[in-house]
């Protein structure tokens, strides 16, 4: 097992990706099977199977110093996102009860400011989970939102994602 510009991982690298793999994918299976104990011979043999193949995708190797430093703001991402979803399934939930629903549509173009492929796609993906909005579309630097109400700070809220996202790109 060869890592990225051929040198070899060490042992205690490989081992630790693998139980940390293994791990991480436990426990997917765990929540998709709902903890059905019956199930805990198919995600030992699954997630066995698929540990292997994420070593023929992404091979084990050391550490980059680069992880670390991406840790804060990619558990400040996540966290943040996390939060902004719960308050979006909060609002739906007490719009679809409120009587009458207060709703005044409307569709924003956004221009972002983030790098041009992986990092834009991602911030259209995040967005539709924020309160009230939906990523409609994606050209170039424009985001199009669909947002439920237009007294939400719709825009305010990309920004926020945005800097987040760049904070994670640039650490």
């Amino acid at each position: 097992m060869t890592a990225p510009g051929g040198a070899r991982p060490g042992v205690v690298v490989v081992v630790r990706a693998a139980l940390l793999r293994a791990l991480l994918l436990g426990l997917c299976w765990w929540a998709v099977s709902e903890g059905d104990p019956s199930m805990r011979g198919y995600g030992v043999v699954l997630v066995a199977a698929v540990t292997a193949v994420t070593f023929a995708l992404a091979p084990a190797r050391r550490r980059s110093p680069r992880l670390a430093h991406r840790a804060v703001p990619t558990l400040s991402l996540a966290g943040w996102f996390l939060w902004r979803s719960v308050l979006g399934g909060a609002d739906v939930a007490l719009r679809a009860v409120r009587r009458p629903v207060r709703t005044d549509p409307v569709v924003l173009e956004h221009r972002l400011s983030l790098p041009p492929g992986a990092p834009r796609v991602v911030c259209a993906t995040l967005s539709s989970l924020m309160p009230g909005a939906l990523s409609v579309h994606l050209a170039d630097d424009v985001l199009v939102l669909h947002v439920i109400d237009r007294a939400l700070p719709a825009r305010e809220q990309v920004d926020a994602l945005q800097r987040r996202i760049a904070a994670v790109l640039s650490a």
